[in-house]
């Protein structure tokens, strides 16, 4: 993205492009029976967002703003639910801004990911669907004790 933007710029437009084509199908078949449509951008990484705010601004935030509220034109009473992974806190006030309604997942052990945190700053914009434990450690690794007992807490 830093090495050559434009080029960037392009292939994101290209896709905009393509999903908002899709989307027009999908929508136009579905949207009276669906209450969630899910986009995926796996943005984060353990240690947080895989680039700077500035970029997500500059390649991202407008092309998500451009998507989330396309959907919602086409159906008022759609939520817009985004998988993305990882450490994304420095990110979720632009999203929210972009018009995202759900986040999904919430890997909790990431850099200021704490879900009491999350739902301080963003819990009266942003539903956090998933975060309810470690899904990096405890269960994928976790005992039925361990998982029950961080459940729990």
């Amino acid at each position: 993205m830093a090495a050559n933007p434009r080029r960037v710029h392009a292939f994101l437009d290209r896709l905009v492009e393509l999903h908002l084509a899709n989307m027009d199908k999908y929508l136009g078949a579905v949207g009276e029976y669906i209450d969630v449509i899910g986009f995926g951008d796996d943005m984060g990484m353990q240690t947080g967002p895989q680039f700077s705010p500035a970029m997500y601004r500059e390649f991202f935030k407008p092309r998500h703003t451009i998507l989330w509220n396309h959907a919602k034109k086409l159906c008022p009473h759609v939520k817009v639910s985004l998988h993305c992974c990882g450490g994304v806190y420095p990110l979720l006030r632009d999203m929210i801004e972009a018009g995202l309604d759900v986040m999904n997942p919430v890997q909790i052990t990431c850099a200021d990911m704490e879900a009491s945190r999350l739902k301080r700053e963003f819990g009266r914009d942003l539903v956090f669907w998933g975060g309810g434990c470690d899904t990096r450690s405890v269960l994928s690794q976790g005992t039925p004790d361990e998982v029950r007992r961080h459940v729990k807490k």
